[in-house]
C-alpha cells in the first residue's frame, strides 16, 4: 500500500503582525525551541533571515545552505524550507507581506530564483548598496 504523504503546511505571517511587516531579533536557543523551524513549512510572506553571528544551515527547496555570521537569507512566499541545525547563531528576522511591498521591489525579488545564489554575504550587499568607487 502507497505511503500517505502529508501536506506541507503555509503558515500565515501572525495576527500581530497586521501592519504586514515584521521585525525580529531571535536567538539560537529560542529559535531551537519553536517545532515549526525544524519541519518542512512555508509562509504566504516574504522572508529574510540575516546572521548576526554563528552559523546555520537551512534546507531550502530541499537543498541545503550554510548560513554564516554577517550573510543574508531570502526565501519567497511558499518556499519550502526547515532548520537543519544552528551553532550559536543569532538572527533576524524580517517578513514583509505581498500586499505591502512595493511593485518595483516585487519584480527584483520574482527575479531571485532558487537557481541564483540567494545568500548574500557582506560583501556582496556592500556591492548592491554603495554604488560609488570607494577608492576615491
Amino acid at each position: 500500500m502507497p505511503k500517505k504523504t502529508k501536506a506541507i503546511p503555509v503558515n500565515p505571517m501572525a495576527e500581530e503582525f497586521h501592519s504586514g511587516i515584521a521585525v525580529l531579533k531571535i536567538s539560537a536557543d529560542k529559535l531551537q525551541s519553536f517545532n515549526e523551524a525544524d519541519h518542512s513549512h512555508r509562509h504566504d510572506y516574504h522572508f529574510f533571515l540575516l546572521a548576526e553571528k554563528g552559523t546555520a544551515y537551512i534546507e531550502v527547496d530541499f537543498e541545503q545552505h550554510e548560513l554564516k555570521a554577517h550573510s543574508a537569507l531570502y526565501i519567497h512566499p511558499n518556499q519550502v524550507h526547515r532548520m537543519v541545525k544552528i551553532e550559536k547563531a543569532d538572527f533576524y528576522f524580517l517578513a514583509i507581506s505581498t500586499e505591502n511591498s512595493h511593485p518595483e521591489n516585487l519584480k527584483i525579488l520574482e527575479q531571485t530564483t532558487a537557481e541564483e545564489n540567494f545568500i548574500w554575504s557582506t560583501k556582496q550587499a556592500y556591492c548592491f548598496e554603495n554604488r560609488t568607487d570607494s577608492s576615491s
